[in-house]
């Protein structure tokens, strides 16, 4: 406890002084005792101070003594105690009227009294608050220090400083997301009938996060909240938890069993410190554990791990299981409201927070349709290892492009600034990662090459280009076309007519003239219209299976040395 003025005049050896004005000032803290002996003593006065004085200086001068409660006041001194029947009978009722209009205390001091006399008690009782405060503080620093060498995790700390201040405590990360609580018996309103008390949710609305501050600068020692949902009116006080100039998160006082004292005050203090180097030292664990799964996931990547039981001991550690079969899925973000990529992904903290809530969608996604995931970040890429049960490699197929569509379907319309491609790879054991994981990257590049408004491509649905690209020389390639589709080709350009399109959509349906004219949005028997056409410039009726083949593999060649990527 404070010694205040009301401390004081409970003091037995000092019994008979007296509260003669200011009563509102009553809890005002004391901290030091002067002596008001000459005019110049001002200029050395601090806040808390209590003066004594006989009234010599100013007995005869009513101006300073109308201006001396003023001033004393301004510099937020505890009060003035007056030795009377000396130098005044009693005080005067223009200095009475002052301080009571300003709540500043004036104490009358009996006669029998010296002023020394006075000092040396209210001086012993501030020492001997201030040594006993102290004491309770190591007591305080020595619990809250065990707890953190036992391995206390946040948890309990947050339950021995509520044990301590005996009231409900909250603590609230640097974005004021919940990571511990702790509620009291004494409490009649239970936290958790009030707040959303999940680990990581958000627990205060932004009316009440927004009066905190985020630079540690500014954070005042404790700042007070009222807190108000529907009927219900709450104090809260809140404590930064600070550590090298940054703030780490917040404890969040619900005082709803009893007012916090000075002791209550220092508790939290011990509390927050402990708690500050614990979020420190999770953050390092954190930047180690991150950079091993960095290295682990790019040697798998870059296929450096050749030790079956090394790779089985790792994808434990990181989260995959290595009994299971995977594919790779990469999730590219680009912008659309730039041309300039890289000036757009400067801003890391930008990236970071897009990359974060896309990872989200993702994962959510992938819960729906019951698949166990991990997904790493490379700068504007996302990585995401997909776990499979299913031995039905095209119905895995079919699924993981439902998926990556869902995907993309959800994040554009949450995203708009983002432009999000999705490549996937074939299913692998966790050995040969690998593999998938460079499919998916070349089933982007060659989406977007082919500028496929899907913006969704599984690798196997462009391996007849690798394959075109990687065996046959350009001339041989435009030869096929030349021999297979280059007049139908020819008749579009010389015509304005689509009849190359039409043959895709028929072969894309299976030859059904129904659901080809649908995809078109024309009539059936306009549609039937075309292939005969293409029949006859094709010199063709479309039966045959190897011409069929031929004319599928000259669409897919036509497409091909569209890219401009032919070989030489």
């Amino acid at each position: 406890m404070y010694v205040t003025i009301d401390h004081i005049l409970h003091l037995e050896k000092i019994e008979g002084i007296k509260l003669i004005a200011g009563a509102s000032g009553i809890q005002n803290r004391i901290s030091n005792v002067n002596m008001l002996d000459n005019p110049d003593t001002f200029d050395w006065l601090i806040s808390g101070d209590l003066l004594l004085t006989t009234g010599y200086i100013f007995k005869n001068d009513v101006a300073y003594q109308k201006h001396l409660i003023q001033e004393l006041y301004e510099r937020n001194c505890a009060g003035l105690g007056m030795k009377v029947q000396r130098y005044f009978e009693k005080v005067p009722e223009m200095m009475i009227s002052a301080a009571n209009e300003l709540g500043f205390p004036i104490i009358e001091i009996p006669y029998r009294y010296s002023l020394s006399d006075i000092s040396n008690v209210v001086t012993s009782s501030i020492y001997g608050n201030m040594d006993s405060i102290l004491k309770k503080s190591l007591s305080l620093h020595e619990t809250f220090t065990k707890v953190a060498l036992r391995g206390g995790t946040l948890n309990d700390i947050t339950a021995t400083i509520a044990e301590k201040i005996r009231n409900p405590l909250i603590l609230l990360d640097s974005k004021f997301r919940l990571l511990a609580y702790k509620d009291i018996i004494e409490n009649q309103v239970k936290l958790e009938s009030i707040f959303d008390l999940h680990y990581k949710s958000v627990v205060f609305d932004n009316e009440f996060n927004n009066k905190l501050p985020v630079d540690p600068e500014k954070f005042k020692k404790s700042i007070k909240i009222k807190f108000i949902q529907n009927e219900l009116s709450l104090i809260c006080r809140v404590i930064p938890v600070i550590a090298i100039g940054t703030i780490y998160g917040y404890l969040v006082v619900v005082e709803n069993v009893s007012k916090l004292t000075e002791i209550d005050y220092i508790a939290l203090e011990h509390g927050a410190t402990v708690i500050a180097l614990e979020r420190i030292k999770a953050k390092e664990i954190e930047v180690v554990k991150h950079r091993v799964r960095s290295d682990f996931f790019d040697d798998l990547l870059s296929d450096n791990i050749r030790s079956v039981n090394s790779l089985n001991n790792m994808a434990e550690i990181h989260g995959l299981n290595a009994y299971k079969k995977h594919y790779c899925m990469i999730s590219e973000l680009n912008n659309t409201q730039k041309t300039n990529n890289d000036d757009f992904w400067k801003d890391n903290i930008q990236l970071s927070k897009i990359r974060d809530q896309v990872t989200k969608v993702i994962h959510a996604v992938l819960n729906l349709h019951k698949h166990k995931a991990i997904s790493i970040h490379r700068r504007n890429k996302i990585i995401t290892f997909v776990q499979i049960d299913e031995q039905d490699t095209k119905l895995v197929k079919n699924q993981s492009l439902e998926i990556a569509r869902d995907i993309v379907e959800k994040c554009q319309k949450q995203f708009g600034a983002v432009d999000m491609h999705i490549g996937i790879g074939k299913v692998y054991e966790i050995l040969s990662m690998s593999k998938s994981f460079k499919e998916a990257q070349e089933a982007i590049n060659m989406e977007f090459r082919l500028q496929d408004a899907a913006k969704v491509a599984h690798y196997e649905n462009y391996m007849i280009y690798n394959l075109l690209g990687a065996e046959l020389s350009k001339e041989k390639l435009k030869e096929f076309y030349d021999k297979t589709v280059g007049n139908l080709v020819d008749y579009d350009k010389e015509n304005n007519t689509n009849l190359v399109e039409s043959l895709k959509t028929y072969f894309a349906h299976n030859g059904n003239i129904s659901e080809a004219s649908k995809e078109m949005f024309i009539h059936r028997n306009t549609f039937i219209y075309r292939i005969e056409k293409i029949k006859s410039i094709l010199a063709s009726d479309l039966k045959d299976s190897e011409a069929l083949l031929e004319l599928q593999l000259g669409l897919k060649i036509m497409d091909y040395l569209l890219l401009g990527n032919m070989p030489n």
